[in-house]
């Protein structure tokens, strides 16, 4: 799983992996003149951990070694080169990289663990490096240890991903051209109920309810996706959940919204890649199916899913009007993801914030047509750009105050038709 985290360290606070000593912060570099000097004395040097450095030049320490120094360590004593002793013992210098005085420490204090204790202690609260695509360039993305778990708190988690025990989509055998054909579209994609369900009714047939009724059976719980669209809500996810919910005598969860604004209508591939979508609301546990109008890459599923996994629920299925998809499979094969692991697999979880094995069948087969992590990088940031575009075009310009009784008005028309519907917010 990926976790969303919010640091408690200021910049300053970190080791610089990479950085000489010359470069560390000044905080850092105060904290590391309180390191003591490394001399061997004539008792040894203690090196942590039980373990201390003693001068066997006369042979008395391990006579039958021809080693000039040993590490004695309980009831084992190991060679040690001169080379060995300086590399150990060496007083830091203005070339010390972060790694080389964290290996030191290691050394002298026994383990790693005892190293970031010792250094946290200083006040030095984690290490800053260069991720394994930046170290070669000398600067770019960043990763971080943090020496204290109480210095990290997550923010959000990401799992995001479709249960290879899901059922395939039951989608009504709709194009998407059809779709949008129908004289309710325009009205229900923009807020009005009365046009979802009409539209709904005419476009979902008895042989597909009898489907979702095989496949899930009734102790299921239909959830739509109900998002925020520039001229008001889609009603059309919505209306699909009411009508299987009551025709196969199944429950609706209506409580989940899209948190953000995704803005995926009209989005290429990798714009919906880069722009996850998350979800809020209450998720009792139960077998959910997910609902929504269209899907032509699944992300959205994916995320639904993904927010319901981890507030505790069981996802089984989904229903759809219209799949979208070049392919009926929403999960991608496993020998795909791990291929995309093995070439591109810290770039996906950089860029994309999820693991591969998380990707639906089309964002697989799509990334699959990448040559180099170069070339993938370019599009992600080129579609960044796009995409930062499309928003400042397409904001909405309504207040929050707006928002909220835009929401209120359509709860009121949903209970008119006498439907369970829980505040959206």
């Amino acid at each position: 799983k990926l976790y969303e985290v919010e640091l408690a360290p200021e910049q300053d606070d970190y080791l610089l992996w990479d950085k000489p000593l010359s470069e560390q912060s000044d905080k850092v570099k105060a904290a590391l003149g309180k390191l003591p000097s490394n001399k061997v004395n004539p008792d040894g040097l203690d090196m942590g951990g039980g373990s201390v450095i003693r001068d066997n030049r006369n042979g008395k320490i391990k006579p039958a070694s021809a080693a000039p120094w040993v590490l004695v360590s309980g009831d084992s004593k190991f060679d040690l080169t001169q080379k060995d002793v300086d590399r150990m013992t060496k007083d830091l210098g203005t070339d010390s990289t972060g790694e080389n005085i964290y290996s030191r420490l290691t050394s002298t204090k026994g383990s790693q663990k005892s190293a970031s204790e010792y250094l946290h202690s200083l006040g030095i609260r984690g290490i800053k490096y260069l991720d394994g695509s930046s170290r070669t360039k000398g600067e770019g993305a960043y990763n971080y240890v943090i020496f204290d778990d109480n210095d990290v708190s997550i923010t959000a988690k990401f799992s995001r991903a479709i249960p290879y025990t899901a059922k395939e989509p039951i989608a009504s055998n709709v194009s998407l051209e059809d779709l949008k054909a129908h004289p309710k579209y325009q009205e229900a994609k923009h807020g009005n109920l009365d046009s979802a369900i009409s539209l709904v009714n005419d476009l979902i047939s008895k042989e597909d309810v009898i489907k979702a009724s095989s496949a899930f059976g009734k102790d299921v719980i239909y959830v739509p996706v109900t998002q925020f669209e520039k001229d008001g809500i889609n009603r059309i996810p919505y209306a699909i959940a009411q009508k299987y919910a009551s025709e196969t005598g199944a429950s609706i969860n209506d409580s989940l919204y899209v948190k953000d604004k995704a803005f995926h209508t009209g989005m290429k591939m990798m714009e919906r890649l880069i722009a996850r979508t998350r979800f809020e609301g209450d998720i009792p546990k139960g077998k959910y199916v997910l609902v929504d109008d269209v899907t032509s890459s699944g992300a959205t599923l994916a995320d639904l899913s993904s927010y319901i996994q981890e507030q505790g629920g069981d996802v089984i299925g989904s229903v759809l009007l219209t799949n979208a998809m070049r392919g009926d499979k929403l999960i991608a094969d496993k020998s795909l993801t791990k291929l995309l692991e093995t070439k591109y697999g810290n770039e996906i979880r950089e860029l994309f914030g999820i693991e591969p094995s998380s990707l639906t069948r089309e964002e697989a087969k799509y990334l699959q047509g990448f040559r180099t992590t170069d070339e993938l990088r370019a599009s992600a940031n080129k579609a960044s750009s796009s995409r930062a575009e499309r928003i400042r075009i397409k904001a909405l310009p309504k207040s929050e105050d707006a928002k909220f009784s835009k929401v209120a008005t359509e709860n009121t028309l949903i209970a008119q038709h006498n439907l369970t519907v829980k505040n959206l917010l």
